[in-house]
Parts: C-alpha cells; sequence; structure tokens
C-alpha cells in the first residue's frame, strides 16, 4: 500500500486555539474573540473548542505571507507597552505610548486602544542600544544631487 500523506514541507501554518490567540496577543480570551469578530476571522469548526489559522491572525496582523522559518518567531507573544517600558527603562511609559501612537516602531493595532508590537521587529533598536550595532545613520546624499530640489525641480 502507498503512502498517500502529502509531503510535510507543503503543511500550512496550522491551527491555534482562542486561548493560544489570545496568550499571543496577550490578552483576556474574551477580547481575543471580540477582536477576532470584529475582523471577520471565523472559527475553523474543525475542533469542538473555538481554533483559528495562524495565517489568519498574521493576516490581521499586517503580515499575510510568513515564511516557513519564520513561523516559530511569528507564534512568540506579542509586547505590550509594559513590556517595552522593561526592555527600555529610561523612556516613561508616556513616552512609549506616544511613540507607538505616533508609528515610531513597527505597531500591530488589535483594537482602537489595543497595540502591539512583535519582538523581532525591535531587535534592531536592541541591539544599538546594547552597543551590538552602529547607530543609524540616515543616506550621506549622492554626488552630483540636487541639495534642496522645490517641487517643481529646481534647485534652490
Amino acid at each position: 500500500m502507498r503512502n498517500t500523506r502529502k509531503p510535510t514541507g507543503n503543511r500550512g501554518a496550522g491551527l491555534v486555539s482562542l486561548a493560544g490567540v489570545a496568550r499571543h496577543w496577550r490578552v483576556a480570551p474574551a477580547t481575543a474573540k471580540a477582536i477576532l469578530a470584529a475582523r471577520g476571522i471565523r472559527d475553523t469548526g474543525l475542533r469542538p473548542n473555538p481554533t483559528y489559522r495562524w495565517k489568519d491572525v498574521w493576516r490581521m496582523e499586517g503580515t499575510p505571507d510568513v515564511a516557513p522559518a519564520l513561523r516559530d518567531a511569528f507564534r512568540e507573544p506579542l509586547l505590550t507597552p509594559e513590556d517595552l517600558g522593561a526592555l527600555f527603562p529610561e523612556l516613561s511609559d508616556r513616552t512609549i505610548r506616544r511613540d507607538l501612537a505616533s508609528g515610531r516602531w513597527p505597531v500591530i493595532a488589535l483594537a482602537e486602544r489595543t497595540r502591539r508590537v512583535r519582538a523581532r521587529d525591535i531587535s534592531e533598536e536592541l541591539e544599538i542600544r546594547a552597543g551590538k550595532r552602529p547607530v543609524r545613520r540616515s543616506a550621506a546624499p549622492k554626488p552630483g544631487a540636487a541639495a534642496n530640489p522645490t517641487r517643481d525641480g529646481r534647485v534652490r
């Protein structure tokens, strides 16, 4: 008898329970259920308890296609503003919330007042602060480029 199973390399990202989504977002299960319903993500109906597809959760978070090599990193719990405060003790809670609202860090807006950050998205900032990576610098102007062009293309 031949093996009729599909190769494991073609497997999808898998399913996650409602409790798993709540842990991933670091919210209460009722909040996770309300957010999923508001975004139109429905239960798969494959199990007695509510389950959802990871790819639907990640799409809602703004990442429609996650490479198989990155799936474990994307399943890690998202960081709350309080977590960022612990990582950056020199910043006040208010500064962190303002930075999240202004988009200084790549933010995942789950609901109107619920914002989260993926840990891998702030790893560069952490490396800079730890001295493992040089500070980002703006690109130097290319030789021959206009110094300060106006809207109509003239140089001031």
